[in-house]
């Protein structure tokens, strides 16, 4: 997928939780210089992720989630929602 392919939508977007763990952990293991090379990860992010991608785990791993969903919109606190 290229950049120009990514979804353009004004509505939350359900992620493959599994998918979503697979990247996780490609991000917790790889190099910077992986990270550097990669035009998906935000500059200012490239440093950092391994961290925050080994925080959103454990935070799937103690919620027990069963569904992530992305919104377009900014929610900096995030949402647990139990249906």
């Amino acid at each position: 997928m290229s950049q120009e392919d990514f979804p353009d939508v004004d509505h939350s977007l359900e992620l493959d939780i599994e998918q979503l763990k697979n990247v996780l952990t490609w991000s917790m293991r790889s190099t910077l210089q992986e990270r550097m090379d990669n035009p998906w990860i935000v500059p200012i992010r490239k440093k950092m992720l391994p961290v925050s991608a080994m925080k959103v785990l454990w935070a799937l791993e103690k919620s027990g989630a069963k569904r992530i969903f992305v919104s377009p919109y900014s929610l900096k606190e995030g949402v647990l929602v139990e249906a």
